[in-house]
């Protein structure tokens, strides 16, 4: 009898980790803006305006990051808001130093917003409580 309690408990506690992490609004709502600022590379052809979009969209990753790192079971979209994070501080940093051609700049905007709404599909497909 102790086996079988056993052998369904340890069921039930294993079977917790095969559910993904549920729909979080809260952090769609951020790749959401994140895709917003990122869908018109044609700021690109502004300096200040690509900058500060640019800055902005370091500021929404990184809350993305933060936020999401703190949630539980969700190592998928922690890994993949990492990545996201990254590839936005490159062009930021590339703004900081001053040498961003107005065709890197709309390059990378074009990667972040796919990278974006991958994270959102991804986000989008998670089971809502």
């Amino acid at each position: 009898m102790m086996r079988l309690v056993a052998a369904v408990l340890l069921l039930a506690l294993g079977g917790c980790a095969l559910f993904p992490s549920t729909f979080d609004p809260q952090e769609h709502a951020r790749l959401v803006t994140i895709s917003q600022l990122s869908a018109d590379n044609q700021v690109c052809a502004n300096a200040t305006l690509a900058a500060n979009v640019s800055l902005e969209i370091v500021r929404e990753a990184d809350w993305l990051h933060r936020y999401g790192s703190s949630l539980r079971d969700n190592a998928d979209m922690i890994s993949m808001e990492k990545n996201l994070l990254a590839i936005s501080r490159e062009l930021q940093e590339r703004y900081v130093k001053g040498d961003v051609s107005v065709v890197y700049c709309r390059l990378k905007l074009d990667n972040i917003h796919s990278a974006a709404g991958r994270i959102m599909a991804v986000s989008a497909r998670r089971p809502r409580i």
